[in-house]
């Protein structure tokens, strides 16, 4: 299928470009390599840097630097894949629509959320979604906060969902809930018994820590620090669902959000008791969309609806 755009110059004619180019060039000039572009997209380097070559010769100027490292975009290429980012991103609201038509209830959704939430509460929302809705793919990328920021900002997701997202002029904050941070453990876990935790009650139990690469970390690490303590973990981790599956099998204490272990808290299966000290433990969930952009996928918009209604659910819950 070919995406008709106009790009007028003087020595340049009306060309048709087409989805596949249009994704190469959207692929290399995000990861800055043909090498991973072409990992990413399934396809041989040598394809991808062939039909760059050709585009290059026809528009008579050069749209990447070759560097020892990567490829980098020239002026010539900034403006062009601004041009390509916009095409891309009517072509796939334009086919969301068609698909809406052809099939009631249809259509594709684009979600930008964090590894954690992923592997747990947005996990288990598609799924229930898509029983209800078979029709509809959604597809799901694990970001860091800047690039759930980004991906949503380009157009690239639909939906943003993640933990201390900073408010930025594109944003349209759907939804914001307060999840503190806190000691997850089992319901006869001694710090279950607590209505909060300070640092000085986990002394003696063995305690499980996001990485170094999660935001989580550093604030346990300083609530620690207030207190004149400095912890050694008897685990380290950047997956939320092994850091449960710790606390429930072995009586550790992992420090999460309540939303973290929602389902858990639901079930009866972990307890979340709040840090003492508010400030330290201050955790938000925010739910975006674009905001100069209305929203017109109707799977998304259905999607969104779903979220919201299980997060409010789950937000008076475990309270």
């Amino acid at each position: 299928m070919a995406i008709v755009s106009g790009m007028h110059c003087p020595t340049w004619r009306t060309r048709m470009l087409h989805s596949r180019l249009l994704r190469y060039l959207d692929e290399v000039a995000r990861a800055g390599s043909i090498r991973k572009a072409s990992e990413r997209l399934n396809v041989s380097p040598t394809a991808v840097n062939r039909r760059i070559l050709l585009l290059e010769e026809e528009l008579g100027v050069e749209l990447f630097q070759r560097l020892p490292r990567g490829m980098r975009l020239t002026s010539a290429g900034e403006i062009l894949i601004e041009h390509v980012r916009q095409t891309l991103k009517a072509y796939r609201a334009t086919a969301s629509r068609i698909d809406d038509l052809k099939n009631l209830g249809g259509g594709e959704v684009n979600i930008a959320t964090m590894n954690g939430l992923a592997g747990g509460l947005v996990g288990r929302l598609v799924s229930d979604y898509c029983e209800h809705y078979p029709r509809v793919r959604v597809n799901c990328s694990t970001l860091f906060i800047n690039d759930i920021v980004e991906a949503v900002g380009e157009g690239a997701a639909d939906i943003g969902l993640g933990y201390n997202l900073p408010k930025v002029p594109h944003l349209n904050e759907l939804a914001r809930y307060e999840a503190p941070l806190g000691a997850a453990v089992t319901p006869d876990h001694p710090l279950a018994r607590r209505a909060v935790v300070r640092p000085s009650d986990c002394l003696g139990h063995p305690l499980i820590l996001a990485r170094e690469t999660m935001v989580m970390h550093h604030r346990v690490r300083e609530w620690f620090l207030e207190a004149g303590l400095d912890i050694q973990p008897r685990h380290l981790s950047n997956s939320i669902e092994f850091m449960k599956q710790l606390a429930l099998s072995s009586r550790m204490v992992a420090f999460l959000g309540r939303f973290d272990i929602a389902e858990e808290l639901e079930r009866g299966t972990l307890v979340h008791r709040p840090f003492a000290d508010d400030k330290l433990g201050r955790n938000t969930l925010a739910l975006v969309t674009h905001r100069r952009q209305a929203l017109t996928n109707t799977a998304a918009v259905g999607l969104i609806e779903v979220i919201k209604e299980r997060l409010d659910h789950l937000d008076a819950l475990t309270r």
